[in-house]
């Protein structure tokens, strides 16, 4: 049967053929057995198109329609496999419509694949077969194993006769495709790649940061290493870096706020003239400040300059020698924007992926006459009188691309205006709440950004970080979208939730094209926004703040605000930034923004504006040792050189402080007068240089013929060598004396420079004043001369200089009658005997035993003040015991805490002490006359009356064997004494006991031996063995 079904008819009679067919049918043969392809007799007729078989099957009961064969295909798909074009989906005598008669049918489904024979037509672009399907009662929404709809195909196809037949059959247009295990793992890898791209770019982020800052590192160290060379090789004048400016008298020492322009940075000294006559001892200076800070020695080896050079430099660099490795986020994703680092790829769109539409496969496949025909079956149904669902342009995919979406991805932007008609929305948002606005700003898509903007999408919007369309626009650098967000009604002046208005977002990132586009636009150069410790500050303000000189001049140019502070905020606060009263032009001084400050003066800045503290812009700007906007500043016409701050410090002052003599010469050159400004306390610039030890500034200041005689202007008068002095400056010292100081000069207290020294104990001044021939008898108002002074203060240093190298006169007295050991003794300063042990040196033949006015003695005088050492080293060298000045008062009978002192000068005579004279005895004061006679102590050397000396006795250690005369009332330390001596004379006899009785006749008090025991206990120890022996 299988033969005679597959013969054609111009082989042999279809009659023949047919009855052939007849017989076997009557014979039972199988109608629906398959030959090895699986084809049935069925199959065969209607691939070898033998009518007359396939009709004479057709009528048999028995046979099956829908058999398959091994292609999966029945007969009536079999009959419609032939051209597309031979199908009439009109012809009801076709063999598929005859098969669709006798009950084959249209829906039979592949199994592999789920495809109907609608899908099978669809997807093979069989446009008529699938008519004829459709026609002949075909579910149009039978889905494949992948969701898909034999409209999906269509639409993929590009059928618009089969799709317009599908929506009219009650086609779904709005039925999405279904996930599969491929698109599961599509979706994974999709994934994949996108972390890795963004870890990627990431990465190459970091990279570009480090290597940025390495760039700015290796910047500011070859800055460092070339300041070094310049240092090095030129003729700099100082090592020293800038010192630390400290206001005399300053408002804000004594209210405890530091100084708002103190900065830590060290600056570099700028050069003077190298025809300063002074310049080489400018060098000296410098070298000798820079060994005692521990800098550079200059006369050290190279090696070791070289090698301490190299530690400092690592020291000053240790915070910054490493790369940061941490970065901020939006520092990463700025990054990232700016070398577009992000795959393209990854904002392409996503076609391997469920929930599409047939819609969306149209516009895939740029099918525009596909999108037309659902537009037009939308209208239609939309005018009514239909139940078929109208398509809904909206619906999204599993990557949230809607129809529109899919459109723009692929540049069909006539298709996308179709969609729009057709009511779509522009500003669907997926669940992110991200709009396509916003997403295909993200994506960097500019014209399907200006073409959602020309079509009236939200331009509002904002994204989940509060992003405005035209900050996110001005972040991916797409000036034509930011142009035309402006000409579309875009406010340029709205801020992000960080302050940032869209002008300083486009400055900060270097995108000036943008910002000239805002400024066209109307946008606002003078907005006031939150800066440090929440005061209100301006673009420019910010711009100078953040070292950005580009933002800064940028909006200069723009005609921004170039005077006002910055402002405290509504609620009152604002930290110090907020009552600084610094404009721009002084801020910008103060970070040394040299282009900015050059606009801000040709712009007409106001140079004489005074900030709180009454400093102006010239005031900072040298505070902060930048010579560039220094000089612009001292170029300007209208610079005021006098004006002063709330200290009274004028610019001149100011660069005397911080070392930058440079300025400072420019200041005199146009304020010549500039120099003699005097303080509050009358002192002038020279006064506080010399008294802060500042030997560069005052080296400068000699170099400028500043006056060197004027005094300080306060009631001491002392001129600026007096300062000097005090301050122990040798070098300050020599120089004024080099440039004509007076050595001789005299304060208001008849004071000379040698008087300070001395008082000041200054050795190596004295020496130089001496060299220079200093008058050394010069006296004060006190009639003291230098050596006065000097062992007043128990300098020895000074008493030293004064007695060796010079021939003052040690025994020139006072105005109370005391030459210089008097003083000295008057004093008693825990060195005296040191002191006199000099005057011993330098003058054996000095007069000890001299009286002052009061006629004290300098033992006397030593010993009323309580100095042993010098009352021992005094006794030693000849002095006397026995003196008694105006007031009766003597060693013996001075009123002294303690006698012990007494007893060691007594104890410390080794020999008959020279006798005292006068008209009166020393003990009871009664006069001398005929009849009453003068006698002496034997073994104190006083004068006495004979009632006073009636007792005599042996005194061995004087080498007195008989008795001779001494003091008799014996007053307890009188009589101590005595009996010390006897002990000691005791404690060299050979016959003690004969002595002991001798001796205790002979004084008269054997009967207190043992009462005088306790008061011989304070007495050296071989005194008291000689009392426990007897």
């Amino acid at each position: 049967m299988h033969e005679k079904a597959a013969s054609s008819s111009n082989r042999t009679s279809a009659e023949g053929m047919a009855r052939v067919v007849q017989l076997l049918m009557s014979s039972s043969a199988d109608l629906n057995l398959q030959d090895v392809n699986g084809c049935s007799p069925l199959h065969q007729a209607i691939l070898s198109e033998n009518d007359q078989v396939f009709n004479l099957l057709l009528k048999q009961s028995s046979l099956n329609l829908e058999i398959k064969d091994k292609k999966g295909r029945t007969p009536l798909w079999l009959a419609l496999t032939v051209p597309d074009e031979k199908i009439n989906p009109d012809d009801e005598d076709s063999v598929a419509a005859r098969l669709s008669q006798a009950g084959a049918s249209p829906d039979s489904i592949e199994t592999s694949s789920g495809d109907s024979l609608l899908h099978l037509a669809a997807t093979q672009s069989r446009q008529n077969a699938g008519l004829f399907l459709a026609g002949h009662g075909a579910e149009p929404n039978v889905t494949n194993k992948l969701g898909e709809t034999p409209l999906h195909g269509a639409c993929r196809s590009g059928l618009i006769t089969l799709v317009s037949k599908l929506l009219h059959c009650g086609a779904n247009p709005n039925i999405q495709t279904t996930e599969t295990e491929e698109l599961k793992q599509k979706l994974s890898e999709r994934r994949k790649t996108r972390l890795e791209t963004k870890a990627e770019a990431r990465r190459k982020a970091i990279a570009i940061a480090t290597e940025l800052q390495n760039q700015k590192l290796q910047e500011a160290l070859a800055a460092e290493e070339m300041e070094k060379r310049k240092k090095r090789g030129s003729s700099t004048t100082a090592s020293e870096p800038r010192s630390e400016y400290i206001p005399n008298d300053s408002f804000e020492a004594d209210l405890g706020i530091n100084n708002p322009f103190m900065e830590s940075d060290e600056q570099p000294v700028s050069p003077p003239d190298l025809k300063n006559p002074f310049f080489d001892d400018l060098r000296a200076a410098a070298a000798a400040s820079a060994v005692a800070r521990g800098d550079a020695n200059p006369f050290d080896p190279p090696a070791q300059v070289e090698e301490r050079s190299r530690r400092q430099s690592e020291k000053q660099h240790k915070g910054i020698s490493e790369p940061r490795k941490e970065f901020t986020e939006t520092e990463i994703e700025e990054l990232i924007l700016e070398h577009n680092l992000y795959d393209e790829s990854l904002n392409s769109l996503v076609v391997d992926c469920h929930g599409k539409t047939p819609l969306h496969y149209s516009i895939i496949e740029k099918h525009e006459n596909v999108i037309n025909c659902f537009k037009e079956f939308d209208d239609m149904v939309s005018s009514g009188g239909r139940l078929n669902l109208a398509p809904d342009f909206d619906i999204c995919d599993s990557e949230e691309q809607s129809a529109l979406e899919h459109a723009l991805l692929t540049a069909q932007y006539r298709l996308a205006e179709s969609i729009l008609e057709a009511g779509a929305n522009i500003d669907l948002q997926d669940s992110q709440g991200c709009s396509l606005m916003l997403k295909t700003i993200q994506r960097k898509d500019v014209p399907s950004a200006l073409f959602l903007i020309e079509h009236g999408a939200d331009i509002n919007v904002r994204t989940k970080e509060n992003q405005s369309v035209l900050q996110l626009a001005i972040s991916h650098r797409l000036q034509p979208v930011v142009d035309s967000l402006c000409k579309n009604g875009a406010d340029p002046n709205v801020a992000d939730e960080y302050g940032n208005c869209p002008l300083w977002t486009a400055m900060k990132s270097k995108q000036f094209g943008i910002a000239e586009t805002l400024v066209s636009h109307g946008c606002n150069t003078n907005v006031w926004h939150k800066g440090p410790n929440n005061c209100i500050q301006s673009l420019l303000h910010r711009a100078i703040h953040e070292k950005d000189e580009d933002a800064g001049c940028f909006v200069i140019k723009c005609k921004c605000d170039i005077n006002s502070p910055r402002r405290p905020s509504t609620d009152g606060t604002g930290g110090v930034e907020a009552w600084d009263g610094l404009t721009p032009l002084h801020l910008a001084c103060m970070a040394g923004l040299d282009k900015i400050v050059q606009f801000l003066v040709q712009e007409n800045a106001q140079v004489n504006i005074q900030d709180s503290e009454g400093r102006g812009p010239i005031h900072v700007s040298i505070l902060s040792g930048h010579p560039i906007p220094t000089q612009l500043l001292l170029g300007h016409p209208e610079l005021n050189l006098t004006l002063e701050d709330r200290t009274g410090q004028t610019p001149f002052a100011v660069a005397l402080d911080t070392k930058d003599h440079k300025s400072a010469e420019a200041i005199l050159s146009r304020e010549p007068n500039a120099a003699e400004r005097y303080d509050k306390k009358g002192r002038n610039y020279l006064h506080r240089a010399i008294l802060g030890g500042n030997v560069e500034k005052v080296l400068f200041l000699i170099s400028v013929s500043a006056n060197i005689h004027i005094p300080v202007q306060d009631s001491s008068l002392i001129t600026p060598l007096h300062l000097a002095v005090q301050a122990g400056s040798e070098i300050i010292v020599r120089h004024l004396i080099l440039a004509g100081a007076n050595v001789n000069a005299m304060d208001k207290h008849k004071k000379t420079p040698l008087h300070e020294a001395a008082d000041n104990d200054r050795a190596n001044v004295l020496a130089i004043l001496i060299q220079n021939g200093v008058n050394v008898s010069e006296v004060d108002n006190k009639n003291n001369n230098a050596l006065h002074l000097a062992v007043q203060q128990g300098h020895i240093n000074s008493v030293r200089e004064l007695l060796s190298e010079s021939s003052v006169d040690a025994t020139a007295v006072n105005a109370r009658g005391q030459n210089s050991l008097h003083t000295l003794a008057q004093y008693a300063k825990d060195n005296a005997g040191a002191i006199f042990e000099i005057f011993r040196q330098n003058l054996p033949n000095f007069p000890i035993n001299s009286l002052d006015a009061e006629e004290n003695t300098a033992l006397l005088l030593a010993y009323l003040n309580g100095n042993g050492r010098l009352c021992r080293e005094l006794l030693k060298n000849g002095s006397t015991l026995s003196a008694v000045n105006k007031n009766g008062i003597s060693i013996f009978n001075a009123e002294v805490a303690s006698k012990k002192l007494l007893f060691s000068l007594l104890d410390l005579l080794n020999a008959e002490p020279p006798w005292s004279d006068g008209n009166f005895c020393h003990e009871c004061s009664m006069k001398f006359s005929v009849t009453n006679r003068k006698h002496h102590c034997r073994h104190c050397g006083r004068l006495l009356c004979a009632k006073c000396s009636t007792k005599q006795m042996p005194i061995l250690k004087y080498e007195l064997t008989k008795p001779v005369r001494v003091f008799s009332r014996r007053p307890k330390s009188h009589r101590s004494a005595v009996l010390k001596a006897v002990l000691e004379d005791y404690s060299q006899s050979q016959n003690a006991k004969n002595f002991l009785i001798l001796s205790s006749q002979t004084v008269g008090f054997n009967t207190k031996l043992k009462s005088q025991r306790s008061e011989v206990k304070s007495f050296p120890a071989v005194s008291q063995s000689c009392v426990e022996t007897c």
